[in-house]
């Protein structure tokens, strides 16, 4: 893998998924939280869940 990929896989994660799911333990994500990642990804005004 390129560093750029790794570099721009990371920042997904941070910026992201994290934000919105970091909290839970994997098994904890269905395709619900998926869903509901989705919205909050389209949301224009996302709040943050740090």
């Amino acid at each position: 893998m390129e560093p750029y990929t790794k570099c721009k896989y990371r920042a997904y994660i941070v910026n992201d998924i994290a934000p919105f799911m970091g909290h839970l333990p994997l098994e904890a994500v269905t395709q619900l939280t998926d869903a509901a990642w989705v919205l909050h990804l389209e949301c224009p005004l996302r709040p943050s869940y740090e």
